[in-house]
């Protein structure tokens, strides 16, 4: 790894170090029964900020962890589940097994694999994603040792039954069915310059359409038209544009929570397919256009290496 990149990911680890703290001081103020939304919202940024800088340097299992962790916690802010002394205590133990895999990843040590299925049991159970919450107790149906039947008389009784024709109409409307979710996003360079990547919102829309379908997926084209020619590229700054097709399945609510952290750094839009004449298939990016190579003087070689090099080491 390049001491840039050493720069970086220590940076990050600092990062998570401080958002480890938020997530204790706003867990320590729901468990004083500080339920405020600011609260809430202040807990799920920080498993959120950790999650998105993970994913960027591909600590897959300090994500996936996270991932539930965030699942939970926006059931929490949503109003799905309330913040009742037991459920304060699964967050406290899954902050714990959190803050252990971030030194796992910064400090290349072991985090008990057992401690840390046990907390993402509890969070799935509590959100109803893990097939055990809500699951019927063995012994709901158990018959008492000392139960004695009591024999009942029985008498059948007839009935006289007359069929009447009943005429359905299935010529009427059918139920509409919901279209392709299409949205489409340009980030601004203010969401490269602190840190942040197009990727985590790919990941953030992908981990939605898998809630909302099981094995659910998204179809994304990158819209690279915006691509100035080589010698006039600027390094950091926000060229590209995508376009994703989500399963119909997918709200409008839930794809738009993805966009609450970027907001003020990123231009989005939602349809449906068909609203606007909007093809549920994603249009490949159109073909870049050759520069004339009379254009690109020798004497400008160095110039275009020089950028070309910077790009690379640009985030």
């Amino acid at each position: 790894m390049s001491s840039d990149m050493d720069d970086i990911l220590r940076i990050f680890f600092q990062e998570c170090d401080e958002q480890l703290e938020e997530l204790e001081r706003g867990l320590s103020a729901l468990s004083d029964g500080e339920s405020g939304q600011e609260t809430i919202n202040g807990v799920f940024r920080a498993v959120h900020s950790i999650k998105g800088g993970a994913a960027s340097f591909g600590l897959e299992n300090l994500v996936r962890f996270a991932h539930v962790f965030e699942s939970a916690l926006d059931d929490l802010r949503s109003g799905r589940i309330a913040p009742t002394p037991d459920i304060i205590k699964i967050f406290l133990k899954a902050m714990d097994v959190l803050s252990d895999l971030v030194v796992e990843a910064r400090d290349n040590l072991a985090v008990d694999p057992a401690r840390a299925a046990e907390s993402r049991i509890e969070l799935e159970a509590i959100t109803g994603r893990g097939g055990t919450a809500g699951a019927p107790d063995a012994t709901d149906d158990a018959v008492p040792q000392d139960f004695v039947p009591i024999p009942l008389d029985f008498e059948p009784v007839s009935i006289d039954f007359e069929p009447i024709a009943v005429d359905f109409d299935f010529d009427g409307p059918a139920a509409p069915v919901p279209a392709p979710l299409i949205v489409t996003f340009r980030p601004h360079d203010v969401l490269y310059e602190r840190g942040d990547d197009a990727r985590n919102i790919l990941i953030g829309l992908a981990d939605v359409a898998a809630a909302a379908v099981s094995g659910g997926g998204i179809v994304a084209a990158c819209d690279c038209s915006a691509l100035p020619p080589l010698g006039d590229l600027v390094p950091g700054k926000a060229y590209l544009s995508w376009r994703v097709v989500l399963p119909p399945e997918v709200s409008e609510e839930r794809c738009g929570a993805v966009f609450d952290w970027v907001s003020d750094a990123c231009d989005f839009e939602m349809t449906r397919a068909g609203e606007t004449g909007e093809s549920p298939v994603a249009a490949p990016p159109p073909e870049p256009v050759p520069a004339p190579v009379d254009e690109v003087a020798p004497a400008q070689a160095p110039v275009l290496a020089t950028a070309l090099a910077d790009a690379h080491r640009a985030p």
